[in-house]
């Protein structure tokens, strides 16, 4: 069943967790097709390696949302939930995406981050760099507790701690 709110959607499978290996690339690759190509399908408009095009992209820049996430915006559009005209091209696939990891998904990520910092005291430490273990490891550091690794990894891969390294980054 696909999921109808970002809270649902974000609790399934991140794209990121299938391993490289032969098997996971082609579940995932199976699964990407029959998100993208039911879309399709819906609309028209596509050939075969625009959908190609589509999941490249989308395990290249949406490598952090959730199998779920993806098919709960495919979802709303095929729902008439967000604009399209005529034939459905690329561009507008990855517009959806575009529009809900800024939009709904970014205001959930920053509640959640908020919720999370309230209630457990975790300590958030500036990031002086993009990469994301690295960073783990200081806040767990900082932290001081070995099962905060988890934690500390969660926390620094959620979108609105990436744009916050996004702002940093200008800033230099």
């Amino acid at each position: 069943m696909i999921p109808d709110s970002v809270s649902e959607a974000t609790k399934g499978i991140q794209i990121s967790a299938f391993k490289p290996n032969e098997e996971d690339r082609a579940a995932l690759q199976i699964v990407l097709i029959n998100l993208v190509t039911d879309t399709v399908d819906y609309f028209g408009g596509m050939e075969t390696s625009q959908v190609n095009m589509v999941i490249s992209t989308i395990k290249a820049k949406y490598w952090f949302m959730k199998i779920d996430e993806i098919a709960m915006v495919f979802n709303r559009a095929r729902m008439g939930m967000v604009k399209t005209y005529g034939k459905v091209k690329p561009v507008d696939m990855l517009a959806w995406l575009h529009e809900y990891d800024i939009g709904e998904r970014l205001s959930y990520c920053e509640a959640e981050a908020t919720k999370h910092k309230e209630t457990s005291g975790t300590y958030f430490i500036e990031a002086e760099s993009i990469d994301r273990k690295k960073d783990a490891i200081q806040l767990s550091q900082a932290i001081g507790k070995e099962k905060n690794w988890q934690k500390a990894k969660e926390i620094v891969e959620t979108e609105a701690y990436n744009q916050k390294l996004v702002e940093q980054s200008k800033k230099q």
